[in-house]
């Protein structure tokens, strides 16, 4: 799974610590090699590559509905990045089918399980669908967090579902996780 390291920088007010403006810079800015933003505007993720950050190694947490925008930004391969994709789960299916050429190892799906109050209603969702991406999933190595939300108070407890989840996510178990 991704470390998340937040030693971001600032820039038009939206990261967590202050940045020098483009130009000044000093040697303790360097030393910043893992940079994580959350869904940062394309410029600023490119002033901080260009400008600051050359060598950092970025990951950007963005919504599935947008990441087309960075993906068409710039070469990634210049850029040392991983991505979060944030996925409802009705769209868990057709995003990593649609976009299997842009999906990497190094990238992390977090797929949003809100109203899944229940594992038995995962392991119900997961039985149907999983089959569809297995493939895909096993072939490009990226990893899946399904966020359960205990919207109703009284979730079952995931040890009771594990054997069953297990199964269905089996040989690809180390692939997919749940919070």
């Amino acid at each position: 799974m991704i470390e998340y390291i937040e030693n971001a920088f600032c820039h038009s007010g939206l990261f967590e610590t202050e940045c020098p403006t483009p130009g000044e810079k000093s040697n303790a800015d360097k030393l910043a090699r893992n940079v994580y933003l959350k869904n940062p505007p394309v410029e600023d993720l490119i002033y901080a590559h260009e400008d600051y950050f050359e060598f950092a190694n970025f990951v950007i947490e963005v919504s599935s509905n947008n990441a087309e925008q960075y993906w068409e930004a710039f070469d990634m391969h210049v850029i040392n990045v991983s991505f979060v994709y944030n996925v409802d789960l009705d769209n868990l299916v057709d995003f990593i089918q649609n976009n299997r050429d842009n999906i990497y190892a190094s990238d992390c799906i977090k797929v949003n399980a809100d109203g899944f109050g229940h594992y038995g209603r995962i392991v119900y969702y997961l039985r149907e669908n999983f089959p569809k991406i297995a493939e895909i999933v096993e072939a490009l190595g990226f990893y899946i967090e399904f966020i359960v939300n205990d919207s109703y108070g009284f979730m079952d407890d995931v040890d009771d579902y594990a054997e069953e989840i297990h199964k269905i996510v089996n040989p690809l178990t180390s692939q997919v996780g749940f919070k």
